[in-house]
């Protein structure tokens, strides 16, 4: 699943014009499904969630919107990418 996430990491970082490099690092949560790190360009992914294609997309372009935005906040402007 390593080249995978990487593969959909780099696909949803080109829809969104994101250039700078992103890492994203397999974690262990019991509750959230991810969460991110505006400074160092880091998203830690819930590793539990990784069979599930289409809810990784989701999580990743989520994750992604907080970088491209430098905003840990929901804004208006978050939601209407």
């Amino acid at each position: 699943m390593d080249n995978k996430l990487n593969e959909i990491l780099e696909e949803i970082k080109a829809e969104l014009g994101l250039k700078e490099e992103i890492k994203i690092i397999k974690k262990d949560y019991k509750k959230k499904l991810a969460s991110v790190s505006l400074d160092k360009h880091v998203i830690r992914i819930n590793k539990n969630i990784l069979d599930d294609e289409d809810l990784v997309r989701k999580v990743i372009r989520h994750e992604l919107l907080h970088i491209k935005l430098n905003t840990k906040w929901h804004t208006p402007e978050f939601w209407e990418i």
